[in-house]
């Protein structure tokens, strides 16, 4: 055999080698089993696989649905019910009746942060210390004239200011490049906005007043 065949021949051998041996090391892409068995098994079957009726099991998913929870809500939709109106006729509705409890114009909701307590958490437990020093969530909510929520973020520790959960809120950003329309209304802890409209720290004027 001619010495450069073998040599060819050596070379694609080691080729081949390393491929196997990087095939052998790459891990199997596992993927999570999603059907759901409540679907593919009679009431029979399911006893027999599971050890439990499917009334049991329905009335357990009632009992640890709220635990069962993932914990960040990255994914999770907000109800439409807490979801800023976008609706023109639902805006003009909330302008006309703030105006007409407090002679206010143009205002479509009030804002401010809320803490709402918690247990101890173990792992970064001094960033859920509020003010009180008391372990909290911060929880941002925005009210209509009847006080029902609208918006809702209920994601950052006790530690956290209000403005910087406005700040990185996606109602702030909608706000800004005029996704979401409307004037909303604060106290002082935040900064004022074309769409936000905080109190004067000293109001000299009767218009400021």
């Amino acid at each position: 055999m001619p010495r450069l065949v073998l040599m060819h021949l050596v070379f694609a051998e080691v080729r081949r080698q390393k491929i196997a041996v990087r095939q052998g090391l790459r891990r199997k892409r596992l993927f999570k089993d999603r059907t759901n068995p409540l679907d593919i098994y009679d009431d029979v079957d399911l006893y027999q696989r599971f050890r439990f009726r499917r009334s049991s099991i329905f009335h357990l998913e009632n009992l640890l649905k709220i635990d069962l929870q993932p914990k960040s809500n990255q994914s999770f939709c907000v109800p439409s019910i807490y979801q800023y109106p976008t609706d023109p006729h639902v805006l003009n509705e909330s302008r006309v009746t703030f105006y007409n409890v407090a002679e206010f114009p143009r205002i479509t909701g009030l804002i401010d942060g809320t803490h709402v307590s918690i247990q101890k958490p173990r792992k970064y437990e001094y960033v859920y210390v509020n003010r009180s020093s008391n372990h909290s969530i911060n929880v941002q909510v925005v009210c209509d004239y009847n006080g029902k929520f609208i918006d809702i973020v209920a994601k950052w520790p006790g530690i956290t200011h209000d403005a910087r959960i406005l700040r990185e809120s996606k109602l702030s950003k909608k706000m800004i490049d005029g996704t979401l329309k409307g004037l909303l209304l604060s106290d002082f802890g935040y900064p004022c906005f074309r769409w936000l409209l905080t109190p004067y720290l000293s109001p000299t004027t009767a218009a400021q007043h």
